[in-house]
């Protein structure tokens, strides 16, 4: 599930370095890309929690209030104000839309890297009673009675490592090596 994205590194891509030399996962937490501002044209136009859902491109409102100098209320129409929708336009495609991709990006990394660093609050909190391993291999098997196993083969020793300065969480092999053992116990 890891991302292919910057700031992101599985030894499962086949890429070893020396920098991650044991180092079986490693995410960095990234700075949230910010939201370009809207041009000024549209600030009354746009509709403002629509901006941060990179799902679908923000709208903007049919009408807006236009008090005349009675005091009276009237409306400003989106189709009477080519110059507004010829602004938006030019802003979701030059600003939004770039924005948009690269904040789903961010979101990939950000998801791996709050799923990991929930497993090292965990481990932390749980200390002895809470053990990271690796599990290689799957045996699926549906025994006569229609009971479903699905239980890793090969286990080793993990551990995974916060660096609070850097915003890293890593996941490598236990200070003892990881000690790949044949799991029996089910």
């Amino acid at each position: 599930d890891i991302p292919k994205e910057q700031g992101c590194y599985t030894i499962a891509w086949g890429t070893k370095t020396e920098e991650h030399d044991d180092v079986w996962i490693e995410v960095r937490k990234l700075r949230e890309p910010s939201c370009p501002k809207s041009p000024a044209i549209c600030t009354e136009w746009v509709v403002t929690k629509e901006l941060l859902d990179t799902k679908t491109p923000p709208t903007l409102k049919d009408k807006i209030p236009k008090p005349d100098p009675n005091g009276e209320l009237r409306y400003a129409y989106l189709n009477e104000n080519i110059e507004v929708e010829k602004a938006w336009k030019k802003y979701l495609k030059d600003s939004w839309e770039p924005w948009a991709e690269t904040h789903r990006h961010w979101e990939s990394v950000q998801s791996i890297y709050g799923k990991l660093f929930n497993i090292y609050q965990q481990q932390k909190r749980l200390g002895e009673a809470y053990e990271l391993v690796l599990g290689l291999g799957l045996l699926v098997w549906i025994t006569k009675n229609g009971q479903r196993v699905r239980r890793h083969i090969l286990v080793g020793q993990a551990n995974i490592v916060f660096d609070a300065n850097r915003g890293i969480v890593r996941v490598g092999p236990s200070a003892d090596g990881s000690k790949l053992a044949l799991e029996v116990d089910m």
